[in-house]
């Protein structure tokens, strides 16, 4: 069985995999928009010194993915290589199970600092700016290197499946219909209609 994360984590590949397949039919070069996002997180990284040991791993590994995919057809670099595994699955493998972590951590600190701009503008509240520049620098990077993993390891096979809020959607339905049964509507009776000579 499926753990929540697991299945939160198929949830939004199944997003990015749709997201990923609209912009094919438009044309787009999915591996040009990763080196475009690989453009984004790289500076950031640059000015936020001191971060996670793995972290800076990870943007490695995913640069080097996005920058071979582009320059360089992936069948061609696997017929190249003598290895049991290409590059590729050894990078997928290992940032893919590190890719709805980072999404959520970039997404905390996008909403921590776009808080920290609404209380400035609406309330007056000056906030830490050192701070709250550092959460919008993290928050991006971290969004665009998980969009760029997520991307790279689209399914096309879960877009053949309802989505999960669906299906437990239906089984919610179902079990409340089962709990809940609907009451029997009264038959109506017809009169039983009488002559005189019989009620005497």
């Amino acid at each position: 069985m499926e753990s929540h994360s697991k299945k939160i984590d198929k949830e939004v590949l199944r997003w990015y995999t749709k997201v990923g397949t609209d912009l094919e039919k438009k044309g787009k070069n999915i591996n040009k928009i990763n080196l475009s996002l690989t453009g984004v997180y790289l500076p950031l990284m640059g000015i936020n010194p001191g971060g996670f040991y793995l972290d800076t791993v990870l943007t490695g590994m995913d640069y080097s993915s996005n920058f071979i995919n582009y320059f360089l057809p992936k069948e061609e670099v696997i017929s190249k290589t003598t290895a049991k595994k290409s590059p590729f699955e050894i990078y997928e493998k290992i940032t893919n199970s590190f890719r709805l972590p980072i999404l959520a951590w970039g997404t905390i600190n996008t909403i921590k600092g776009i808080s920290d701009l609404y209380s400035y503008f609406a309330h007056g509240e000056s906030p830490n700016w050192s701070e709250t520049a550092f959460n919008f620098s993290t928050g991006i990077e971290h969004l665009a290197l998980a969009s760029s993993i997520y991307l790279k390891a689209r399914d096309p096979k879960l877009l053949d499946k309802a989505p999960a809020w669906k299906d437990m959607l239906n089984k919610s339905k179902n079990k409340l219909e089962e709990i809940v049964s609907p009451v029997p509507k009264p038959v109506p009776v017809e009169a039983t209609k009488y002559s005189m000579g019989e009620l005497k």
